[in-house]
Parts: structure tokens; C-alpha cells; sequence
């Protein structure tokens, strides 16, 4: 009987601190507000370009992400980014009033990279090594 009360006593602890664990990480993932690199707005007024980075927690390693969004939205916390993710810091400046240019990226992992987002097209300036 001991031995009963001693087993699920174990799995209620690990259990309890499992979803304390993952409870945790979605609340930062949710509620922590971006650390905002750079903020340019396009020419005409009409795009803002976020560049920021992303803490992915103890076991993954920092990401840059770049979001487009219409003037009047704001990043807020748990965007992702909606146009480029890497793992290197790179910055962006508009070309035109449509055309975002990516500059300085040095990283071969590249987790999402759009050429297009709402109407505005975006261009990458890779280093060369």
C-alpha cells in the first residue's frame, strides 16, 4: 500500500512540475513584450519595419525577426515575426515606399524568409565571406 501512495505521489510531483514548467514558458512566450532592435517606417508613412530579437528560453538560442505591419498596429507581445527569422542581427531600410531592402545577413540558418508581405516587397543583402 506504501509503496502505491509513494508511486502516484511521484507521478503528481513530476506531473505538477511539468505543467508548471510549460505554463511558465507560454506566459514569457505570451506576455513578454519584444525587444525592438530597430523601427523604421516607409517612406509615405504607410509601413513600419520591426526588427527584433526573440528569447527562445534556456534551451534554444536567441532569433532576430523582422514584422511588417500597416502604420497604427504595433508589435506586441508573442508576434513571431512575419517576414524573416535567423539567428544573426541584421538591419533593414526602405528602398521606396514598397520596397524593403534586408542588409547584412550573415547566417545560413534562415527559419522563415518571405519576398512579399501586403504589398510591400522585401529584397536581402547577404555578406559575402
Amino acid at each position: 500500500m506504501k509503496k502505491k501512495i509513494l508511486i502516484a505521489f511521484l507521478i503528481i510531483a513530476v506531473g505538477s512540475g511539468l505543467l508548471y514548467s510549460a505554463f511558465n514558458g507560454l506566459r514569457w512566450f505570451v506576455l513578454s513584450e519584444p525587444d525592438i532592435i530597430q523601427e523604421v517606417v516607409s517612406p509615405n508613412g504607410e509601413y513600419v519595419a520591426y526588427v527584433f530579437e526573440a528569447n527562445g528560453g534556456a534551451t534554444t538560442r536567441f532569433t532576430y525577426r523582422l514584422s511588417v505591419l500597416k502604420e497604427g498596429k504595433k508589435l506586441k507581445a508573442g508576434d513571431v515575426g512575419n517576414v524573416f527569422i535567423t539567428y544573426d542581427e541584421f538591419d533593414v531600410e526602405w528602398i521606396d515606399d514598397n520596397t524593403l531592402k534586408v542588409n547584412n545577413i550573415q547566417s545560413i540558418n534562415i527559419f522563415e524568409q518571405k519576398i512579399k508581405i501586403d504589398g510591400v516587397n522585401v529584397t536581402y543583402n547577404y555578406i559575402k565571406e
